[in-house]
């Protein structure tokens, strides 16, 4: 099956498995023919839907909420561990970070956060362009992920990868 960019098609129904807690995870990916995987995304979910207040919108733009999803299963998540590794290869304009991120803990990685700072405790290096961020790993899960920037805007400092998230404790390599 084709399909054009930026368009959608319906592959199936997906039920929510019975046992769910009031808050959960589904993580979805997309492979090829040849098992290469394309896309992949991760979701956090409740089994108490929000429910939009239709009655009191009162333009195109926003819609109120008359009752919110409980996510608040997410503050109860264990605190996990992420073991990361870094290479940085090239000068100037072409410098690379390559980053491994693998959980090692026993409780989903959330919202997991890579920066590059000028230094220890220095500000972030800015502009600098991710291949991912923000992403979750499930236990045991790794993930490799590329930062491209511009090394004259260090000013000499040392560049400092640091990771945190929701439920990791931030960490540099």
């Amino acid at each position: 099956m084709d399909f054009g960019p930026d368009s959608s098609t319906k592959a199936f129904d997906l039920a929510p498995p019975d046992g769910l807690t009031p808050t959960y995870f589904l993580k979805l990916e997309l492979h090829n023919a040849a098992g290469k995987l394309l896309s992949e995304n991760f979701y956090w979910l409740s089994t108490k839907p929000d429910v939009l207040d239709w009655a009191k919108r009162s333009d195109t733009v926003y819609t109120p909420q008359k009752v919110f999803a409980d996510l608040t299963g997410l503050n109860d998540l264990p605190k996990t561990t992420v073991m990361i590794t870094k290479a940085i290869r090239g000068t100037g304009a072409g410098t690379t970070l390559t980053a491994v991120a693998e959980n090692k803990g026993g409780s989903v990685a959330f919202m997991v956060h890579p920066r590059l700072t000028r230094g220890k405790s220095g500000d972030d290096v800015t502009p600098i362009f991710w291949s991912d961020n923000y992403f979750s790993l499930l236990p045991g899960e790794k993930k490799t992920v590329t930062a491209s920037y511009d090394s004259r805007v260090l000013h000499g400092a040392t560049p400092e990868l640091v990771v945190g998230g929701w439920n990791v404790e931030s960490t540099t390599p």
